[in-house]
C-alpha cells in the first residue's frame, strides 16, 4: 500500500548512491544535530542552537528532504489583540457560575521546534484572585507541516488540556498569531487550513474553560509542543494565556431518572477522500429531558484506519473525538464498531487487527462530555466529522448510528408505594403517603413529610426507614403484616397516633428533612442528591400477633 507521508529521506538519490552514507546513518546524524539545537537552545546558547539548526537543514536539503530555510524571527510577535477577537457564537462550556476580573495576558518561553522532540515552555501566573472561569491562549508558531504537532497546556493543578493533535495539514504557519478560545466560531478539528493564511482565532480539541474551571490559576503553566513526524521543523515565538476568574457553582447534580434511549440512523454511502474533511448530520427532534448518554455505531470502511479522525458534534457546539488516527495500516477495523463510554476496551491500547471490526470501543476523548458540565437539549443536528488526514488511502461512511439517552426534566423523587399493608384487628389497612412528589433537599422542613394513615387510635407508633433496599417478610406467624425495609433501619421518636381508640382514625408522620437536619449521624446521613429511601410505620396493636403491626412502604429519591 503506498503511503502519501512525509519521509527524512529521498529515496531516488539514496538508490542512485548521491551519498556514501546510509540512510539510517544520515536519519541518525540528523535526529543528533536536532538534539543538540535543542539541548544549545534549552541552555541560552541562541548562537550555538542557529548554527546547528543550520547544519541540520543543509544536511535535510542535501539528502533531498523538504527545504525548510532559517526563518527570522519577526519583527514584533504577533499578540492577540492583533487577531481582532473571536467572534462568539458557541454557548461557554460551563454555564455554572459567574465571571468576573479578567487579568492581562501572561506571555511564556519560546524556542525551536525539532522533529521527534517536545518543546516545553512556562509561563507563571500571579495575583489571581478568584477561581478560573475562563482561559484563552494565543500562539506564534511557524511550522512547514502543522500536522505533525501535538500541543498541550498545563494548569498549576497538573490538568492537561489538548489543544491541537495533529490539525493543520501539510499547511505551513497557520497557527503563527492564534487564538485558541472556546468561544470561537471554528473548531480545530473541521477547519478548512491554507498554507501561509493565519487562523485568527478557533476552538481546541478540548474545552480549555471544562478542563481549568474552578482551580486556582496562580502558579506555574506549561506549554508542550511535540513535533511528532521528520522532515519539517518550525519554532514557537511566543504564548501567552489569558485568565478570567469569577464564581463558580457545584456541578450539577446527578439526574435520578431516565428516559429511554431513542435512535436514529442516517445512510450516507459518503465518500472519504485524502486530505479532506467529510461529514454527515442527523437531525433530532421531540426527545425530552436533557442529554445523559450517547453512543455512536459506524460502518466505515477505509483502507488505512489511522488516516482517519473521527468527530462527534452536539448541537450545541460540543465535539468528542471518537478515534484521533487510531487503527493503524490495518483497514476497515470500523465497520462495525459501537463507541460506548462504559465499553471495556479503551480505544487507545485495542489491538486492532486488519479487516476486523472492533465491536465496541471506548472512545479518545469521553461521552460523558456531553452531560457535564452544562446539560443542553438533544434536539437539534447531530454531526459526525471524518477528516482523512494524509494521502494514499481513501473509504466510505455507509453508516451511521446514533442512541441517546436523556435524563428526565427536572428532578423526579420517583414516590412509589410497594408492599402489602396488614389488616388491623379493627380492619384497618395501613397505607404510607407522601406530602409532595418532590423530595427536596433545598426546600428544607416542613416541605416533605410521611404519613401513615388508617392507622389504629390512640396507638404508639413511629416511621423507620432504610438506605439498603425493600423484602416482603412475614413479621410473624399468624399476622397479616410483612417487614417491607431493609436492615439497617432509622426509627423516629415514638408519637401517639391520635384518633379514636378502637378506629382508623389514626395516623402518623415524619417531617424528613427537619428529622435529618436534628440528627446528623442517622441512617443515609449526609444526604445528597440522588440517595433513594424506603420507609415503612410500626405502631402498637396489643390483640394482634406480636401485639404489632406494620403499614406498607414507600420509596423516594432526594431531589437537589
Amino acid at each position: 500500500m503506498i503511503r502519501n507521508t512525509q519521509i527524512l529521506l529521498a529515496a531516488g538519490l539514496l538508490a542512485t548512491g548521491a551519498f556514501a552514507q546510509s540512510k539510517a546513518a544520515i536519519s541518525q546524524q540528523l535526529q543528533s544535530l536536532e538534539q543538540q539545537a535543542s539541548a544549545a537552545s534549552a541552555a541560552g546558547n541562541a548562537t550555538l542552537a542557529a548554527q546547528l539548526k543550520r547544519q541540520y537543514l543543509a544536511l535535510s536539503e542535501r539528502t533531498g528532504a523538504p527545504t525548510i530555510g532559517l526563518r527570522a524571527a519577526p519583527v514584533a510577535a504577533p499578540s492577540a489583540s492583533a487577531v481582532g477577537g473571536p467572534s462568539f457564537i458557541v454557548a461557554p462550556a460551563n454555564c455554572s457560575g459567574t465571571p468576573g476580573t479578567t487579568y492581562p495576558a501572561v506571555p511564556g518561553g519560546s524556542g525551536p521546534i525539532f522533529d521527534y522532540t517536545t518543546l516545553s515552555t512556562t509561563a507563571t501566573v500571579s495575583g489571581v484572585v478568584n477561581p478560573i472561569w475562563d482561559v484563552d491562549l494565543f500562539l506564534a508558531i511557524t511550522h512547514t507541516w502543522n500536522s505533525d504537532l501535538a500541543i498541550t497546556l498545563t494548569s498549576p493543578a497538573g490538568t492537561t488540556c489538548d489543544i491541537s493533535s495533529g490539525n493543520g495539514g501539510a499547511a505551513d504557519d497557520v497557527f503563527n498569531g492564534t487564538l485558541f478560545d472556546d468561544q470561537s466560531g471554528s473548531s480545530v478539528t473541521s477547519y478548512v487550513y491554507s498554507t501561509g493564511v493565519l487562523v485568527p482565532d478557533i476552538r481546541p480539541e478540548q474545552s480549555l474553560n471544562t478542563t481549568f474551571r474552578g482551580q486556582n490559576a496562580n502558579g506555574v503553566w506549561t506549554l508542550d509542543v511535540a513535533d511528532n513526524a521528520g522532515g519539517d521543523i518550525g519554532d514557537l515565538w511566543s504564548w501567552d494565556i489569558t485568565i478570567t476568574d469569577g464564581t463558580t457553582n457545584p456541578p450539577p447534580p446527578l439526574p435520578t431518572s431516565f428516559n429511554p434511549a431513542v435512535n436514529f440512523t442516517s445512510q450516507p454511502n459518503l465518500g472519504i477522500i485524502d486530505n479532506a474533511i467529510v461529514s454527515d448530520t442527523i437531525s433530532v427532534t421531540g426527545v425530552s429531558g436533557s442529554v445523559w448518554d450517547v453512543n455512536v455505531s459506524t460502518q466505515i470502511t477505509h483502507t488505512w484506519c489511522a488516516d482517519m479522525r473521527i468527530t462527534l458534534i452536539a448541537p450545541n457546539g460540543q465535539e468528542v473525538i471518537l478515534s484521533n488516527q487510531r487503527g493503524g495500516a490495518y483497514d476497515d477495523v470500523f465497520n462495525g464498531t459501537l463507541f460506548d463510554q462504559s465499553s471495556l476496551n479503551p480505544i487507545a491500547s485495542y489491538v486492532f487487527s486488519n479487516g476486523v471490526a472492533a465491536p465496541d470501543l471506548q472512545p479518545d476523548q469521553s461521552l460523558t462530555n456531553f452531560w457535564a458540565p452544562c446539560p443542553f437539549s438533544p434536539n437539534g443536528t447531530w454531526e459526525l466529522a471524518i477528516a482523512d488526514l494524509a494521502g494514499g488511502d481513501i473509504g466510505v461512511l455507509a453508516q451511521w448510528d446514533l442512541s441517546i439517552v436523556t435524563a428526565a426534566s427536572g428532578c423526579s423523587s420517583a414516590v412509589a408505594t410497594f408492599c402489602t399493608p396488614s389488616t388491623t384487628t379493627s380492619g384497618c389497612n395501613p397505607v404510607m403517603s407522601a406530602s409532595g412528589s418532590s423530595a427536596s433537599i433545598a426546600a428544607g422542613a416542613g416541605s416533605f413529610i410521611l404519613t401513615a394513615s388508617s392507622v389504629e387510635g390512640q396507638k404508639q407508633g413511629l416511621i423507620f426507614y432504610s438506605i439498603t433496599g425493600v423484602q416482603s417478610l412475614p413479621w410473624s406467624s399468624g399476622s397479616t403484616s410483612f417487614l417491607c425495609v431493609k436492615s439497617p433501619t432509622q426509627r423516629s421518636a415514638a408519637a401517639s397516633s391520635g384518633g379514636v381508640s378502637g378506629t382508623c382514625g389514626g395516623s402518623l408522620s415524619l417531617d424528613f428533612f427537619a428529622f435529618m437536619a436534628a440528627n446528623p449521624t442517622a441512617v443515609g446521613q449526609p444526604i445528597a442528591p440522588g440517595q433513594h429511601f424506603d420507609a415503612q410505620a410500626w405502631f402498637r396493636d396489643p390483640p394482634a400477633a406480636k401485639t404489632t403491626n406494620l403499614s406498607n412502604g414507600i420509596g423516594f429519591n432526594l431531589c437537589p
